[in-house]
């Protein structure tokens, strides 16, 4: 979804403001992205029964929301030429949904945000705890072609780095 993503960003920049493009940026982006993403941290914290139910949840909400970004109104004069943007939905409930994508995100990561604070010893030893070694998975080393890499460091003076490498068609 983050290819569907990034392309209709692209789109938008050589072409300008299409609707399907809109629609389709909305819904892979705000709604595809994040929480089903996360879906796999759910299912580490929580017992597979209730996991699963909250999976049905997201899913359900996932289509209520499509369903309304699809039949939602377009205000063209909220239309900006070479940007994307949930403003131009009329109906503004659509755009409740989308929380769901990173509800805290705004909270914790800008340029003002507390480093020190996202790695305190007691933040991440409840995250810690949340999490079920019986459920995690026994995962391999990503060395074969068209994994993923995930990397994040920060050193002693908060200074830190975050990358995320991605070959998932081998090139």
């Amino acid at each position: 979804m983050f290819g569907v993503g990034t392309l209709t960003e692209s789109l938008t920049t050589l072409f300008g403001w299409n609707e399907v493009v809109f629609r389709s940026w909305y819904i892979s982006g705000a709604l595809l992205g994040g929480a089903p993403l996360a879906q796999g941290t759910v299912y580490l914290m929580f017992k597979r029964k209730t996991a699963n139910r909250m999976t049905v949840v997201l899913v359900l909400a996932i289509l209520a929301a499509s369903t309304a970004v699809l039949l939602s109104p377009i205000n063209y004069d909220a239309v900006e030429a070479y940007r994307l943007t949930g403003r131009v939905m009329e109906w503004r409930q659509a755009r409740l949904f989308s929380p769901l994508a990173g509800h805290d995100r705004m909270r914790v990561l800008h340029e003002h945000a507390d480093g020190q604070a996202l790695v305190d010893p007691g933040l991440l030893a409840a995250r810690r705890s949340a999490i079920d070694l019986e459920r995690a998975g026994n995962v391999a080393p990503p060395a074969a072609l068209g994994d993923t890499t995930y990397l994040c460091v920060i050193d002693d003076q908060g200074m830190g780095v975050s990358l995320i490498n991605s070959n998932a068609s081998g090139f």
